[in-house]
């Protein structure tokens, strides 16, 4: 699994985003699967919830993420699947 390092408050939330990108674009998630629970990246990041929510919500704007809402689903998917 990828290995995501703590932020610093300032700029957090782009600190997650850049974090994420970088994952993704490395292959640490291949399409179609979900990404990390937001707990699971609060705590690997060590920020607060609103902080990965907003970085979650920004990378749809990249085309790297389609977000899917439902019971089974989690916070986004890689897309291309």
């Amino acid at each position: 699994m990828y290995s995501f390092v703590p932020i610093k408050q300032s700029k957090a939330t782009e600190g997650v985003l850049a974090q994420l990108k970088e994952a993704i674009l490395r292959g640490a998630f291949q399409a179609g699967n979900k990404l990390p629970s937001e707990r699971e990246l609060t705590e690997q990041c060590n920020v607060s919830r609103g902080v990965v929510r907003e970085a979650i919500r920004a990378l749809p704007v990249t085309g790297l993420v389609e977000i899917k809402q439902g019971p089974l689903v989690g916070c986004g998917a890689i897309a291309g699947a």
